[in-house]
């Protein structure tokens, strides 16, 4: 919708930007009009000079721009920075007011990071006390209980502190009906909203919600990196800035949190969203052609959002719901924006990120500020989600895109057990072995390479980025649970002749079985001395290696008896032995099927001794 306002967006017609609650793309609009801002009225505001009086003027159009987009109608809006930001200054000037020893406030674990530390950070100074209302889990259902949150007021509770939307979970809080509810229970509770992730998807209306703070980031919402806080009753503010504001009138008296002053430049970003607003909602008024944006329109243009963004949403989930392998990381609300975080059952996040930005996928892998809810849930940080955030200038082409490729990473049902071939390596492969690195994973001799590999094209094929390897405990229970860094494969194997017709052989394997072709396997390189005490060549017994087909390719064997591949069934129960010599390549179903090798030993203890393999495996 409106995509060809977006030069980026046209700029880039192979990308899919999806990656938007982290920053929106900028419409023609904001560009223009900050560029002209920069050229006409870069002078200090305020002044009687002429050019001076163009940019006061600008400013004030500006603030009445922010009033309208919230609907402020009685408080005071605050500029600054960031979010974060201005939620530390709103902290400290609440320090003596609302967060003394007497007091109580209630923080939360379940979004962004920004409006939790700075209160927390004075409370420990003060000793106030923290409650937290946290996301509830049973049986990996996540969930928010209203009531424990109400349970959680009392008479000397001064702040509850909440999120509009989870910029993690994606879920919408009803904020209106919980500021009614709390201050039944205390009228004097105080209610600071984050609606940063909300911004770009829904009207806001302050005057509605009731609440007391609420603040916002513009470049969420096709503007640059400009912040802006609401607050109900200025008044009761502590002045954070120079002590000659301590008694500024009224027309000056949010200088009492914009410290230095706040970014004219970014924040003439805001006339040219004024105007984008104002040209995607037109046939609501289409004679009014002076730009004034009036309150009506601003709804106009944010109901057509989110009922487009709505479409986006479902979209999604028609399309993931069937993939056992992604489990979406939300709070069971139905009314969500089209945010949606994923945990992969045997994947890391970090390395499906990397896949996706290989085909042209602009997203991010991050716990993305909550840190917290990371940590009462169990879940790895270093690994955090993926996270695929729309706005309204997605398509529901690209949405169908962007599933089809999360879908690659899920189980098939696969009709074959294994399947044997034989093709002869090249010296080239064989000596490749001589320049692997130690595996400093095991303790014995064991030497490595790791890789991505773009084989979308047999003849061009790449190494894909520094992939981490990753397996789950539940498959290897030696190194299962462990981020694992090796040395990319040689490059020059890509181009050797016998090496290709090992991964079309593999890549034909999975296309037959799965009915997709392949854009990327995972290739390990492996080599185990057998002149040391520990020859395991698989120390995690009887296993499977957590994808859908594997292949198993024997390149060397050198000076060693023993190193028997075995093949299981799914209760199992053996059904197939093979010693493997070199060019020896078995492609087997690892959702059914299991495997092990025997130990290795050495046939004459004064040479050296080692086996070498390849292992092939699907990404999915």
């Amino acid at each position: 919708m409106y995509r060809n306002f977006f030069p980026s967006i046209n700029k880039y017609n192979k990308i899919i930007f999806c990656d938007n609650a982290g920053g929106s793309q900028l419409p023609e609009q904001v560009l223009n009009k900050t560029a002209k801002f920069l050229v006409n009225n870069y002078v200090q505001p305020n002044s009687n000079n002429i050019l001076s009086k163009k940019i006061t003027n600008d400013i004030n159009k500006i603030k009445i721009f922010t009033n309208k987009i919230i609907n402020n109608k009685n408080g005071n809006i605050v500029y600054g920075s960031s979010s974060t930001q201005l939620f530390y200054n709103l902290a400290n000037s609440l320090d003596n007011n609302l967060l003394s020893k007497k007091s109580n406030i209630i923080l939360h674990n379940f979004s962004h990071e920004s409006p939790i530390s700075p209160f927390e950070r004075i409370c420990k100074k003060n000793n106030t006390e923290i409650k937290w209302w946290n996301l509830e889990n049973n049986k990996d259902k996540y969930f928010l209980n209203y009531d424990n949150l109400f349970n959680k007021i009392d008479d000397n509770t001064s702040l509850l502190v909440l999120p509009h939307v989870s910029n993690i979970l994606g879920n919408i809080l009803d904020i209106k009906y919980l500021n009614e509810e709390c201050k039944k229970i205390n009228r004097n509770v105080k209610i600071l909203v984050d609606g940063v992730a909300f911004l770009p998807h829904g009207l806001i209306d302050v005057n509605d919600l009731g609440i007391d703070y609420y603040g916002i980031s513009f470049y969420k919402f096709c503007g640059l990196r400009v912040s802006a806080l609401y607050i109900k009753d200025i008044e009761e503010i502590e002045n954070q800035n120079h002590y000659f504001f301590n008694n500024c009138n009224k027309d000056h008296i949010t200088k009492k949190l914009e410290l230095g002053g706040w970014n004219f430049e970014s924040a003439s970003s805001l006339l040219g969203l004024n105007d984008y607003i104002f040209d995607i909602s037109k046939e609501y008024n289409s004679n009014n052609n002076s730009k004034n944006l009036s309150r009506k329109q601003i709804k106009f243009a944010m109901d057509k959002i989110t009922n487009y963004e709505n479409s986006l949403t479902k979209e999604f989930y028609k399309n993931i719901n069937n993939n056992n392998e992604i489990k979406i990381l939300e709070n069971g609300n139905k009314n969500k924006i089209p945010l949606f975080s994923l945990l992969f059952n045997n994947y890391k996040s970090y390395n499906i990120n990397l896949i996706l930005n290989e085909l042209g996928l602009i997203c991010n892998n991050s716990t993305f500020y909550c840190d917290r809810l990371f940590d009462d849930l169990n879940l790895c940080k270093k690994n955090g989600v993926l996270r695929i955030s729309l706005m309204h200038y997605n398509t529901i082409s690209e949405v169908k895109k962007i599933c089809s490729y999360l879908n690659m990473f899920k189980k098939f049902n696969l009709n074959f057990s294994f399947e044997e071939y034989n093709i002869k390596p090249t010296l080239l492969v064989k000596d490749s072995f001589n320049l692997l690195k130690k595996d400093n994973y095991y303790d014995n001799e064991r030497y490595r390479a790791f890789s991505l590999i773009n084989i979308k094209n047999i003849d061009s094929m790449k190494v894909v980025g520094d992939l981490n390897f990753y397996q789950s405990s539940d498959y290897n229970n030696y190194n299962g649970n462990t981020l694992r860094k090796y040395q990319n494969i040689n490059n020059n194997l890509l181009n050797d002749s016998s090496f290709k017709k090992y991964i079309t052989v593999f890549k034909n394997k999975i296309t037959k079985e799965s009915g997709e072709k392949p854009k990327f396997i995972q290739i390990h390189q492996i080599r185990v001395n057998a002149n040391c005490n520990d020859n395991k060549v698989t120390p995690e017994g009887i296993h499977q290696d957590g994808f859908n087909i594997i292949g198993i390719l024997c390149i060397n064997r050198v000076n060693i008896k023993d190193g028997i591949n075995n093949f299981y069934d799914k209760n199992k129960t053996q059904i197939y032995s093979k010693m493997m010599e070199s060019g020896d390549f078995i492609i087997l179903n690892d959702n059914d099927n299991f495997h092990d090798v025997t130990d290795i030993k050495v046939n004459n203890s004064d040479q050296i001794a080692y086996r070498d393999v390849f292992i092939f495996t699907s990404i999915s």
